[in-house]
């Protein structure tokens, strides 16, 4: 995983064509489950993307004070 998030954050990730839809079960985590599968091919590891998510959203309160 720190492969992956090395890879996202130097922006080493390629976008890929969106050419088959899947779906992710059906939760208060679906987001962070597509994320999951997009980035690693397993949808599994959502809650990993969903704990950085939160770290770096904590992290930059200052700059999300508008939206909340």
């Amino acid at each position: 995983m720190e492969k992956v998030l090395f890879d996202i954050k130097n922006h080493k990730v390629l976008p890929q064509e969106i050419c088959n839809i899947t779906d992710v079960y059906r939760d208060s985590n679906c987001f962070y489950r597509s994320l999951s599968l997009y980035f690693t091919k397993d949808g599994s590891y959502y809650n990993f993307f969903r704990q950085q998510i939160y770290k770096s959203s904590k992290g930059n309160l200052e700059n999300h004070k508008e939206i909340l």
